[in-house]
């Protein structure tokens, strides 16, 4: 039976993401997204909060690291981007760098050396799968 719950949910994450990436006309931009990939990425809260942020970013238009350590803090701290401390950013920032952005580089195009990401257009049709994942488990 818990198996059954398990699979159930993922199921209808799996389809919420081949949903989200066929529901446009023209699928020659489209970046395919594996769903272990979608998975692993909303794992955790960072990067999911990081898919939010890059997913309102206009595709190839790069943000910086600080940019993004920014939201993601501001959105874990739960306060604003002015009232986050230097410290609760630095700590972000480092493990955005060392860790999150390598796991989100199958969405993203890292430029580890100059510290931007620009965002394909895989951010913006991730969130809404998860979006969409996360409203089908409410009802």
């Amino acid at each position: 039976m818990r198996m059954q719950s398990l699979r159930n949910p993922l199921s209808r994450f799996r389809e919420a993401i081949t949903r989200e990436r066929h529901s446009h006309t023209s699928q020659s931009h489209v970046t395919p997204i594996e769903p272990s990939d979608a998975i692993e990425i909303l794992s955790c809260a960072r990067r999911r909060w990081a898919v939010e942020y890059l997913a309102d970013q206009p595709a190839d238009d790069p943000v910086t690291i600080s940019d993004l350590a920014e939201h993601v803090g501001a959105r874990e701290a739960d306060c604003s981007v002015k009232e986050l401390s230097s410290k609760q950013r630095e700590r972000v920032y480092v493990a955005l760098y060392q860790t999150h952005l390598m796991t989100m580089n199958s969405i993203i195009d890292y430029d580890r050396d100059r510290g931007t990401i620009t965002p394909t257009e895989a951010p913006e049709h991730l969130w809404n799968a998860y979006r969409a994942f996360q409203q089908s488990l409410n009802g």
